[in-house]
């Protein structure tokens, strides 16, 4: 008989069955280990709980004790993700009838496991969120809970539903403390008690544009005041017809219906194209007369919300083409870059509309006016001029010692480069019906002074007064002052905001 493969089962139970049994956990083991993860849960090491939780788990009697189970429902509670705790803790509950489980001295553990899962199904309900983008607007829960414990879950689902989207999930199963939210600016209500994932109420989640941003933010900052912004909505609304129900669930299939009135915010961007009229001055010898030119531009701007709704910080910047002395007989035109900042006023007029009110001040650079191209247009319309009524109708008028006197901007040296300050004040109408893009228009009305930086040339500057035909003379410095021009413009500026 050969009793080879007798022998080597023996030695191989020899070896492994010892090997088990010191892998397993002594009473005072398992009690140590337990306590170290209490330790861990009240240092708020949570990790490091679930870590010791799951070490004795993994012992076989460790399996049958239902405050290992209870502590790793724990851990999920503590880190606000009460679908978690309580799918953790319906898995202790079906273990309650096997044999050797240990429910704790005076069925503690089996006690508190239970409370638990009654607290959760008594104040939680489950919700299918769906995002279309990775940026969206996450619920926002109104009013905010008073119970601190259920304000850092609506806190946590408010920060953990941005992220999740953002790492590029589409759609999230969560258990959200019941009462009501605001999902983009819908209101929804969560207030069944589904504990059924597969049932769930459906929340789809608005892509984040600046205006649904801007709206978010200003109702959280509201509910951080204690205040409500939807049981003002209804108060507003008592008025003039019953305030609706908040909707639970699904999208809704008639936007007009689904949409409350639209909370009146600032947009964070705008683009605009302009265009207007800017009074320059032509000149008879020394008499002046007034004459419109064109002006046209564009126009970027961003806006930072201020404290009162109705008020932003607008910053941005601008082009323009402006009409410039380039020429002794003939306006020239010029590029104006420049930046800006100001307040901006937002007022409801009532439905979509708004009353847009800006007043910004702004500096910027004066590029053009005396290009080549310029100055070849220019000599041309020299040699169309009558030659006995030639003279400079476009230039400086500068006075010195009580001398006046004409200049054109050649002769002062002027290289087509300056440096410009002004403002603007623009008042008109927003159409903003809560969609991805609002339309606005405005009447603007602006002042730019054009400082012409003058290049080398003598530090003196003649002139002759020809009413006497005296001579005078002024500094490079005063001449460049008074040959400043000042530019004023109205005209319409068409917008479109994001």
């Amino acid at each position: 008989m050969n009793r080879s493969p007798l022998i080597l089962i023996v030695l191989l139970a020899a070896l492994v069955l010892p090997a088990t049994a010191s892998a397993q956990m002594t009473v005072e083991e398992r009690n140590l280990k337990l306590a170290q993860a209490w330790q861990w849960m009240e240092a708020g090491s949570l990790d490091k709980a679930d870590a010791a939780y799951k070490e004795v788990l993994a012992d076989p009697n460790g399996q049958l004790l239902a405050e290992v189970h209870y502590g790793l429902a724990a851990v999920w509670w503590q880190k606000r993700n009460a679908m978690a705790a309580y799918q953790r803790l319906l898995e202790a509950s079906a273990q309650e009838n096997t044999p050797g489980w240990d429910a704790g001295e005076g069925n503690l553990w089996n006690s508190r496991i239970r409370s638990r899962v009654d607290f959760i199904a008594k104040n939680f309900t489950a919700v299918k969120m769906k995002a279309d983008s990775k940026t969206i607007v996450p619920p926002l829960a109104d009013p905010s809970p008073k119970d601190p414990t259920i304000r850092e879950f609506t806190d946590a689902l408010t920060a953990g539903v941005a992220e999740a989207t953002e790492e590029g999930t589409t759609t999230l199963w969560m258990f959200v403390p019941n009462g009501q939210y605001w999902v983009g600016d819908d209101l929804m209500l969560a207030d069944d008690g589904e504990m059924d994932p597969s049932r769930a109420i459906t929340w789809v989640l608005p892509k984040r544009t600046g205006a649904a941003k801007a709206a978010f933010e200003s109702r959280q900052a509201a509910l951080a005041e204690g205040r409500s912004p939807a049981a003002e909505l209804a108060a507003a609304a008592a008025g003039k017809k019953a305030p609706k129900e908040p909707k639970r669930g699904t999208e809704p299939k008639d936007p007009k219906q689904a949409k409350e009135p639209a909370e009146l915010v600032h947009r964070a961007f705008a683009f605009g194209v302009q265009g207007g009229l800017a009074p320059t001055r032509s000149l008879t010898g020394l008499d002046a007369s007034v004459a419109a030119d064109w002006t046209v531009g564009v126009q970027i701007e961003g806006r930072l919300p201020l404290p009162p709704p109705i008020l932003a910080l607008a910053i941005g910047g601008s082009w323009k083409v402006l009409p410039v002395n380039g020429c002794s007989v003939q306006p020239t035109r010029a590029h104006l870059a420049a930046v800006h900042a100001g307040p901006a006023l937002q007022l409801p007029l009532g439905g979509p509309a708004s009353l847009s009110i800006d007043a910004v001040v702004r500096g910027g650079l004066l590029v053009g006016g005396r290009t080549t191209a310029d100055r070849q247009a220019c000599a041309t319309a020299l040699q169309a001029e009558d030659s006995e009524t030639g003279g400079v109708s476009r230039g400086a008028k500068i006075t010195s010692d009580g001398k006046t006197g004409v200049l054109t901007m050649a002769d002062l040296g002027w290289n087509g480069r300056g440096g410009a300050i002004g403002g603007e004040l623009a008042a008109g109408v927003v159409l903003d019906g809560g969609g991805p893009v609002a339309f606005g228009v405005q009447l603007v009305f602006a002042y730019d002074h054009l400082i012409p930086t003058l290049g080398e040339g003598p530090e003196a500057i003649w002139i002759r007064d020809p009413t006497d035909g005296s001579i005078t003379s002024l500094t490079r410095g005063a001449a460049a002052s008074s040959a400043a021009m000042g530019r004023m413009q109205a005209g319409l500026r068409i917008r479109l905001l994001l």
